[in-house]
């Protein structure tokens, strides 16, 4: 009996909270949904909008996002969902393949900071439509946008 009393207190719970989150209006702040580190003191954050956010978070002068392999970036399992991209202020280079297969991708800011942009890092981007690359680039990665 205590079982069955148990299983359907958790499962009220389960609803109760399905219904909760359900409910939340359509213009509610973002949340985050997953977060980590892509490079010496560089991390990111991806949020329920979308938006994947690459940040320097450190006391020196700026740091480069880490190479990746296709499909092998810590946000993998976001590639199809990224709308937009963010890069922060001091973040000095994009790695390779960094939003390869983010089909979805329809924008992304690039500041003065960053002077390289790595192997793949915008191929299969097939949403984004115009780019402005500031001219602080000064070096192209093998097939950046192909």
């Amino acid at each position: 009996m205590r079982l069955v009393c148990a299983s359907a207190i958790i499962a009220m719970a389960l609803i109760a909270g399905i219904f909760a989150v359900s409910s939340l209006p359509a213009d509610a702040d973002p949340t985050v949904v997953d977060a980590g580190e892509c490079g010496t003191d560089v991390y990111y954050t991806y949020y329920s909008d979308g938006l994947l956010s690459i940040a320097y978070i450190g006391s020196g002068e700026g740091g480069a996002m880490e190479d990746y392999l296709s499909g092998y970036t810590p946000w993998k399992s976001h590639t199809e969902e990224i709308t937009s991209v963010s890069i922060g202020d001091k973040v000095t280079r994009i790695g390779n393949n960094a939003f390869n297969g983010c089909s979805s991708l329809t924008s992304i800011t690039i500041p003065d900071s960053v002077t390289s942009l790595g192997d793949s890092v915008f191929f299969r981007c097939s949403s984004l439509t115009s780019i402005t690359i500031p001219d602080s680039v000064t070096s192209l990665g093998d097939s950046v946008f192909f």
